[in-house]
């Protein structure tokens, strides 16, 4: 099996934002995610298509239309106004499923939250 590491670093202290991992194994990719809101656990059988856009969108240099084409609920920790990826220390998040980033943008982190709750 080969294991593709593509977990960001926070921009603000250097640690891992995110874990994004790809994993090649008999059958298809399994993707591995942990993030700011949750994560998949032991990952998740995808297509290679989405895995191509997944590696594309972690992989630098970064841009929001590759970001927004891995379709990740929290962008993977990804800023789209600063451009750069937080940690879960430095998104700040609220009970509300939603945090913000050390600039104070705004962004949905919790795949269940909406503003009704």
């Amino acid at each position: 099996m080969l294991e593709e590491n593509l977990s960001p670093s926070c921009s603000k202290c250097g640690k891992t934002a995110m874990i994004i991992k790809l994993v090649n194994e008999v059958g298809g990719v399994r993707f591995r995610y942990a993030g700011i809101g949750g994560g998949n656990g032991g990952g998740d059988l995808i297509s290679a298509v989405k895995a191509d856009a997944i590696r594309a969108a972690f992989t630098a240099p970064y841009a929001v239309e590759r970001i927004q084409q891995a379709d990740l609920y929290d962008d993977g920790g990804f800023c789209r106004e600063c451009l750069k990826f937080y940690c879960f220390e430095h998104w700040h998040v609220s009970t509300t499923g939603g945090g913000h980033c050390p600039q104070g943008h705004f962004k949905r982190l919790d795949p269940h939250w909406s503003p009704e709750e």
